[in-house]
């Protein structure tokens, strides 16, 4: 009897805890637990880098977790396990920018804590490359965050971004202008060839005034090499960067004053390089009274002038008949409108080519009455 009953309860016992097996397993698979059968465990060590985000997803796909790292790199994940399910999955670090090694670590049915599960972070990085030409050869390529020089002889160039990386790059030379003068790029992404730029030598200019209408500037860069001054005498040429060398002017019958202009390493635009030019060779002319001369006269006196003299003398008798305004008036007008009217003189008394023959004699000068 009592056999008997001692085995009616062990059934009785065997079945409860069935039952309860049972029921723990189909709350388990809804995602509830027992609270006295949960708990959890940590995996932690070190990402690598600051602020990646340390993602563990569980093989039953409910119990996932992430966290993300410190500014030292570290980081600590909880996972959910239990003494019927022990947790298993996958944790894998991430960040923008970063490739992880390993990519990511497996675990299965741990019941303990894991540490030291430590990842090396690498930035990614792209590279800009391209070249600024033979001529560029030297340039220093400047760019959001560092510089480079370009090869000396080819003009090639190449330097390292972080990914996602956003900037400019600009090249620069001394007396150079480069084409485009900078490429901007933003959020890189992927390698960048043939960023090529066009180096073109500032040509520096030297202007002013010979003093003299047609005078010709003469001056050698690489070759000897000359230009000619307009009609008003007004000039300009421009030179190779860092030029040296000497300007001379010249025109038949004319000295300059100063003879020449000497330039070193020129590299800016010099201007108002002035000269004075003197007439060497006078021409003179002699002519009557002004009755009908004034078409003559007017010729003469824009010859004259385009000599720029200093001083202009007119002989013969303007006044052979006495002072008359309506024959000399005509002359004067020619003379102020040529502008050399306050250099004029004319003899009163001797012609200017009997000078020699009476030495002696008296010369008067006047100037024309106005």
């Amino acid at each position: 009897m009592h056999t008997r009953r001692t085995k009616s309860l062990s059934v009785i016992s065997l079945r409860v805890i069935y039952s309860l097996m049972i029921l723990s397993m189909l709350l388990a698979g809804v995602g509830v637990m027992p609270a006295h059968a949960a708990s959890s465990v940590t995996i932690s060590g070190s990402a690598g880098v600051a602020g990646a985000t340390i993602t563990a997803n569980g093989n039953t796909g409910y119990d996932d977790s992430s966290t993300v790292s410190d500014s030292s790199g570290n980081y600590s994940v909880t996972v959910d396990t239990n003494w019927f399910q022990r947790w298993s999955g996958t944790v894998t670090p991430s960040k923008a920018g970063y490739t992880f090694s390993p990519t990511s670590r497996s675990y299965s049915s741990i019941s303990t804590n894991q540490t030291n599960q430590s990842y090396t972070a690498t930035a990614v990085t792209y590279t800009i490359s391209g070249s600024t030409g033979p001529a560029g050869g030297s340039a220093t390529i400047t760019y959001t965050g560092g510089s480079t020089t370009a090869n000396a002889s080819t003009g090639n160039y190449s330097f390292t971004v972080s990914g996602g990386w956003s900037g400019t790059v600009t090249p620069s030379k001394a007396g150079y202008t480069f084409t485009p003068p900078s490429r901007s790029y933003a959020n890189l992404s992927a390698n960048q060839t043939n960023q090529n730029y066009t180096a073109a030598a500032i040509m520096p200019g030297i202007s002013g005034n010979a003093g003299v209408g047609g005078a010709i500037l003469s001056y050698t860069d690489g070759t000897p090499k000359t230009v000619t001054a307009n009609s008003s005498g007004v000039y300009s040429f421009q030179v190779s960067n860092n030029w040296s060398g000497t300007v001379t002017p010249s025109k038949a019958g004319f000295s300059f004053v100063p003879g020449n202009r000497a330039y070193t390493n020129v590299v800016t635009g010099q201007v108002d390089q002035n000269f004075t030019a003197r007439p060497t060779v006078f021409s003179f002319a002699s002519m009557g009274d002004g009755q009908a001369e004034t078409a003559y006269f007017t010729a003469t006196v824009n010859q004259i002038k385009n000599l720029n003299p200093a001083l202009i003398l007119y002989n013969g008798d303007l006044q052979d008949t006495g002072f008359v305004a309506t024959q000399i008036d005509p002359m004067i007008n020619v003379l102020k409108t040529a502008n050399v009217f306050n250099k004029t003189f004319w003899s009163e008394a001797i012609p200017i080519t009997m000078w020699k023959a009476r030495p002696c004699g008296k010369i008067i000068l006047k100037r024309p009455r106005t």
